[in-house]
């Protein structure tokens, strides 16, 4: 039941990051003075490549449902992503090796 419960957080910390990801994205593209804290705040987030996305199927469909503009991208393209998205990689990761 371990893996289970870990694979299901696990997706649930990358679905909510990538959902406030996309949300900062727009929010970035505000005009005003919120625009310029929001960009701030987006600064401050982990950098990783969109590649990273690619390494699982279950993440690669989750961003594909939920911020497919990322996908878009080129896969050496680093951008800044919501904590909760690398927590989610990083479990689905830890998960798959624990599985076998």
């Amino acid at each position: 039941m371990g893996p289970l419960f870990g694979l299901v957080g696990s997706l649930v910390l990358l679905a909510s990051g990538l959902e406030v990801t996309a949300e900062a994205g727009t929010l970035g593209a505000a005009a005003g003075a919120a625009s310029d804290a929001a960009r701030a705040a987006v600064a401050a987030w982990p950098v990783i490549p969109v590649g990273q996305f690619g390494s699982s199927i279950l993440a690669y469909c989750l961003t594909s449902v939920l911020d497919p503009a990322l996908l878009d991208l080129a896969p050496t393209t680093s951008v800044h992503v919501h904590p909760w998205t690398v927590a989610g990689l990083a479990g689905i990761l830890v998960n798959a090796l624990q599985v076998n």
